[in-house]
C-alpha cells in the first residue's frame, strides 16, 4: 500500500501573485508501509510583468528558485538540491502571431548513498 500527499503538482504549481511580486511551487511525499519513499519540493520567486497596447500584448517574468527531491529505495538514498533561474515571454500580435521564449539555468548536486 502506498500514500501519496502533495500540495499541488511539479507541472501545475501553486501560484501566488501581489502586484508584481509573485512565486509559486509544489511539494510532494509518497510513503508505503517501510516508511517515506519520496519526497520533493520546489520554491520559486521573483517579478512578472505584463502589458497590452490593444494591438500587441505581452508578459515576461524572471523568477529564481531551488527544488530538492529525495528517493529511499531497498535501503539507498539519492537526493538532489538544484538552484534555477528561470526567464520566460510572451508576445501576441492582432492575436495572429504568438512567440513565446524560454530561458532556464540551473546548478545542482546529486548525491547518493547506500
Amino acid at each position: 500500500m502506498t500514500m501519496r500527499f502533495n500540495v499541488s503538482e511539479r507541472d501545475k504549481p501553486f501560484v501566488l501573485t501581489v502586484s508584481a511580486l509573485g512565486g509559486s511551487g509544489f511539494f510532494g511525499m509518497e510513503l508505503d508501509l517501510h516508511g517515506l519513499v519520496m519526497m520533493e519540493a520546489s520554491l520559486e520567486f521573483g517579478a512578472a510583468l505584463s502589458m497590452d497596447i490593444g494591438v500587441a500584448s505581452g508578459e515576461v517574468s524572471v523568477m529564481g528558485g531551488i527544488y530538492f527531491k529525495m528517493k529511499m529505495n531497498a535501503g539507498n538514498t539519492a537526493s538532489e538540491l538544484t538552484g534555477f533561474v528561470r526567464i520566460n515571454g510572451s508576445m501576441s500580435v492582432l492575436a495572429l502571431i504568438t512567440v513565446s521564449v524560454e530561458f532556464l539555468s540551473g546548478i545542482g548536486i546529486q548525491n547518493e548513498k547506500a
